[in-house]
């Protein structure tokens, strides 16, 4: 034996919804600010986010507060249950539909086949830099 000791809570057990990981790019809107992120993961009742590294201005987690979430062309409406640094879990006012999650696989699919996140991030860097998004 090691002396590790490892939980008796599976991470399945934490929670009550399945979820698709992803690498997204999303938005972040609270009623003060609002910023670039990374969709983590998302289920039919919520999400992991993060903050972008690239944000113009960052914004801090407030645990409670009122989040629109977008992402592709869809949105959801939630509050922030817990956050970490940069990354903040939330939960859906209204669920995710089947047709909603299909198409966010669909999308994170698309983007694998393109580069991933890391092409989308330089596009909107050389887009910044052409001056067209200023």
């Amino acid at each position: 034996m090691s002396g590790l000791q490892t939980s008796s809570i599976t991470p399945l057990a934490r929670r009550e919804r399945s979820r698709l990981k992803t690498r997204l790019p999303a938005r972040i809107t609270t009623l003060t600010h609002s910023c670039t992120a990374v969709l983590l993961d998302i289920s039919i009742t919520g999400a992991r986010i993060e903050l972008s590294p690239y944000a113009s201005t960052p914004v801090a987690f407030q645990i409670g507060e009122t989040v629109l979430l977008q992402w592709g062309n869809f949105e959801k409406l939630g509050h922030l249950v817990w956050e970490v640094g940069t990354v903040a879990g939330m939960v859906f006012e209204e669920l995710v539909t089947p047709r909603e999650i299909i198409a966010t696989r669909d999308m994170q699919d698309e983007l694998a086949r393109n580069g991933g996140l890391q092409s989308v991030e330089h596009a909107v860097a050389r887009s910044w830099y052409e001056g067209h998004a200023r």
